[in-house]
């Protein structure tokens, strides 16, 4: 699989949603992770969210995906890191865009010894582990792998404007939710609040006033070949957005994700 990606080479792979774990969906990922201005703007509110960037000198990302944040943790946070994935087809695009350690692994079940890391990773991650249980399992992990006073980095979605989802392999979370998984893992929890505001209120109220519900898990969208006017206005609102978060101590109160930050004692 190749980490650069044409949207217009194959546009019938392109046409129709995917789902996690399965090959499309990896190579999906990496080429919106490249090009569309929603993941390009939650990655940079995300990073923005942890407010001390320095002792950090070993980053594990559990649920790595295609790499794009263990790129980060090694040219931002010059940090050694290890990505861990539950998929091969993940894995490999991995292996091609950094130098990174690299496990295929479980989540819930981390194969790594008790305070390795200084700032463990969870992005997009939990909402897709079996029920119930998954979610509180994987965090625990991650507190058990974090050394004294690191640090949990989560992002995972939101059931804001969302119908309830009952699932057992599908979760959509409030922040009250998130707050309490991550205190139930022995973790303070320094930081908690629903990105995206504008767009998912937008997105919202154009639903509503459709008369459509949207599915629980819609899976990954395809790739336009043009963004124009709404992608510059969405990419210019989550830039302000990441400013405001990392410079002001206060939840935003809606939104289609929630990023935490949260401390082991």
């Amino acid at each position: 699989m190749a980490v650069d990606y044409n949207p217009r080479a194959r546009p019938s792979e392109m046409a129709a949603p995917v789902h996690v774990l399965t090959p499309a969906y990896y190579d999906r990922l990496a080429a919106l992770e490249q090009a569309h201005w929603w993941w390009r703007g939650v990655r940079r509110v995300t990073q923005r969210v942890l407010d001390d960037r320095s002792r950090i000198d070993r980053v594990l990302d559990a649920g790595c995906g295609t790499g794009a944040m263990l790129v980060w943790a090694e040219r931002d946070l010059r940090a050694r890191a290890v990505g861990l994935d539950f998929s091969a087809d993940a894995l490999r695009f991995c292996r091609a865009r950094t130098n990174a350690g690299l496990l295929q692994g479980d989540a819930t079940a981390l194969p790594a010894a008790a305070a390795s890391f200084d700032l463990v990773l969870s992005l997009d991650v939990i909402q897709h582990l079996p029920r119930p249980g998954g979610d509180a399992r994987a965090l625990a992990e991650a507190a058990r792998v974090l050394a004294p006073g690191g640090r949990l980095l989560l992002r995972t979605n939101s059931a804001c404007g969302y119908p309830p989802v009952d699932a057992p392999d599908y979760h959509r979370y409030s922040l009250a939710e998130v707050r309490r998984l991550v205190e139930g893992a022995g973790l303070i929890c320094r930081r908690a609040t629903y990105v995206n505001m504008a767009p998912a209120l937008a997105l919202t109220l154009v639903r509503r006033l459709k008369g459509t519900t949207p599915t629980s898990d819609p899976g990954l969208p395809p790739l336009p070949e043009r963004q124009g006017l709404a992608a510059a206005i969405g990419m210019t609102w989550l830039t302000l957005e990441s400013e405001f978060i990392r410079r002001v101590p206060v939840a935003l109160p809606f939104g289609h994700s929630i990023v935490a930050l949260a401390r082991k004692p």
